[in-house]
């Protein structure tokens, strides 16, 4: 695994940083639970984590808050905001960001499950003064060969992020962002829909605006997080209205660049294939998981 390549890391500076979870929420019943299952049982806990219900129609919020009351115990906060203002995963991981106290904003998504020790090598990332913002590798953890497919998104993930000179690079599921570089720019990130363009992805949103003002962007392949593939299960036309938001994104910046184009062209190729395999491999996938939602994820077991 990459680790903290070209970054100067100082784990005494580390301990004293303070990291906040965001994750925002949009009808996550089935699956929130694991997402904060592995938030609760870090080696290092967060010092907040921070649950954003974005208009969610079904049973969502309480049972987030039904998990809040169930864990007490947890020696940081955990609680569960709304933004009901609008519909949208910018906005409504701005209205996170803003709620958070803490120096480093870390943001997932509900489908993610973070390795045991995530908020751990954030805080070393962080120690670089330098650093401000990160994302790491993520594997899918309702896929086959998952330790080979997290190998090579690391891998690609890294040359991805060293490909563009000019614009940083950062993944929604797994990243997260110093407090002080979020005000200097939180003016300035676009919304969901700008301009009548569409939806824009507000994670390499994100990346670009920060690249703007020289911000640094690190790449940390331990800062590993496992996700859902289930966006593969969508429609051909919903999936490749999708990964438009790729070429949606650069049409709102005014940037031609072929290091975006790649990554539309990628998931573009893969979907009939990997579509394929996902439903072969959903029945035994199920197997894998009881009504507690335990699950075995690289070895790592999250309870």
């Amino acid at each position: 695994m990459l680790e903290y390549r070209n970054l100067e890391i100082d784990s005494e500076k580390a301990d004293r940083i303070s990291v906040s979870i965001i994750i925002p929420a949009y009808n996550e019943e089935h699956i929130i639970t694991r997402c904060l299952k592995a938030a609760y049982t870090q080696t290092v806990p967060a010092e907040e984590v921070i649950i954003v219900d974005n208009m969610s129609t079904d049973a969502t919020h309480s049972i987030v808050q039904r998990f809040i009351d169930e864990h007490k115990d947890y020696p940081g906060k955990i609680e569960v905001i709304t933004q009901n203002e609008v519909q949208g995963r910018a906005e409504t991981r701005d209205a996170g960001f803003n709620h958070a106290k803490s120096e480093v904003l870390g943001r997932i998504d509900a489908d993610s499950i973070l390795s045991h020790d995530w908020v751990e090598k954030v805080k070393l990332a962080f120690s670089d003064d330098l650093v401000s913002a990160a994302t790491g590798a993520v594997f899918y953890y309702d896929m086959p060969l998952r330790t080979v497919g997290m190998r090579a998104d690391n891998s690609v993930r890294y040359i991805a992020s060293k490909m563009s000179r000019k614009y940083g690079f950062l993944f929604g599921t797994n990243m997260a962002i110093r407090a002080t570089a979020w005000q200097e720019i939180k003016d300035e990130v676009c919304p969901d829909y700008l301009d009548g363009i569409g939806v824009l992805h507000e994670d390499i949103d994100l990346g670009i605006h920060l690249s703007m003002h020289n911000l640094q962007i690190a790449y940390v392949g331990s800062m590993l997080v496992g996700m859902s593939a289930r966006r593969i299960e969508d429609s051909r036309k919903d999936y490749f209205t999708y990964t438009k938001r790729f070429s949606n994104t650069m049409n709102a910046h005014g940037i031609e660049s072929a290091y975006f184009k790649i990554p539309q062209f990628f998931f573009n190729t893969i979907y009939f294939p990997v579509r394929g395999l996902k439903k072969a491999y959903n029945p035994y996938y199920e197997k894998r998981i009881d009504g507690t939602y335990k699950m075995d994820l690289l070895g790592k077991r999250f309870r």
